[in-house]
């Protein structure tokens, strides 16, 4: 009985040490893979922002939602009011490896609740009509 401990002990021993290191070394790998990934989907989103931008240059660019405004750095955030969205419409520009946004008036959305019979209920936000740069520093003037 003796010699099968004294046998099995070591193997047993060697066993859990090759299996601590294979453990380490694959979560070594997974966090690497991990940290490629992350790089990866940030150049991605560089290269999309790029297209986005280049596929509107010269023209008048508004955001959707806030994420937009982050996502370009926008310098005019949109105002929220409880039925309505004051977004900021810009000129997309190109300047010495550079993107301006020149803010060219804003757009006024108002949230349109419909509930029918057949569709159910929606919520969905309509155009309503322009504002000009002065109307829309006025509001975000009013927002603060």
């Amino acid at each position: 009985m003796e010699r099968i401990i004294f046998y099995v002990l070591p193997l047993f021993v060697l066993l859990v040490v090759y299996l601590a290191f294979k453990l380490f070394k694959n979560r070594s790998l997974y966090l690497a893979a991990v940290a490629e990934s992350k790089k990866l989907q940030v150049e991605i989103d560089a290269q999309q922002k790029e297209i986005f931008l280049w596929s509107r240059k010269g023209e008048e660019f508004v955001p959707a939602s806030d994420e937009d405004v982050a996502r370009f750095k926008l310098p005019n955030p949109i105002i929220h009011r409880e039925l309505m969205e004051i977004r900021p419409k810009f000129t997309v520009r190109r300047l010495y490896d550079n993107w301006i946004f020149a803010l060219s008036g804003a757009s006024v959305f108002v949230k349109a609740i419909d509930n029918d019979e057949k569709d159910g209920y929606s919520e969905n936000w309509v155009h309503n009509h322009e504002m000009s740069v002065e109307e829309y520093q006025k509001q975000l003037k009013i927002k603060e």
